[in-house]
């Protein structure tokens, strides 16, 4: 594993703007050449890179930052904990950058139920029935991409089933069931 940050031109830029490090400590910690270091402070290199804050990223810690800070001669040394793990052609974002998902899970409840005659009017013969079935599924899929179906009380989950077969398909799982 690398021992260099991530974005090691933008972290040092954002250490040379923010912290008394010295060239050569922020050098070391970013492996760049002490020139290169000195270039950025001096505004020839890296022109137009934004800083990386590596505090934000957990790459360092503000207290790692004063010790080196008060002594000119003691390396940065990076943060690391026992689930680092290699990546590659990633954008590092922050865990506060990061939107939250929910998945609905469907609730299962005992109920019982009455079979009424069904006329199948989907997919049918390698093409929808009628418009209006083709209409019902994809607002039926979009409702439950974003959540805004309850699955515990809109009737596809109070039927009790026991699985026969499941077989995942390009994108789709197709699961056979029994009554």
């Amino acid at each position: 594993m690398s021992n260099a940050p991530l974005m090691p031109m933008a972290t040092a830029v954002w250490l040379v703007e923010n912290t008394t490090l010295t060239f050569k400590q922020i050098a070391d910690f970013c492996k760049l050449h002490e020139v290169e270091v000195q270039g950025i402070a001096d505004g020839e290199v890296a022109k137009g890179i934004v800083g990386y804050n590596p505090i934000m990223s957990g790459q360092l810690t503000r207290e790692e930052i004063n010790l080196s800070s008060d002594d000119n001669n003691r390396p940065l040394n990076l943060k690391t904990n026992e689930y680092d793990a290699l990546t590659y052609q990633c954008i590092p974002k922050s865990f506060q950058s990061i939107e939250r998902k929910e998945i609905s899970i469907p609730a299962r409840r005992q109920s019982t139920f009455e079979m009424i005659n069904h006329i199948s009017e989907g997919y049918l013969e390698g093409g929808w029935k009628t418009e209006s079935t083709r209409l019902n599924q994809i607002r039926f899929y979009n409702q439950v991409r974003n959540n805004e179906t309850n699955l515990a009380t809109d009737g596809l989950t109070s039927l009790n089933f026991k699985g026969v077969s499941k077989t995942e398909q390009d994108n789709y799982t197709f699961i056979s069931v029994e009554l």
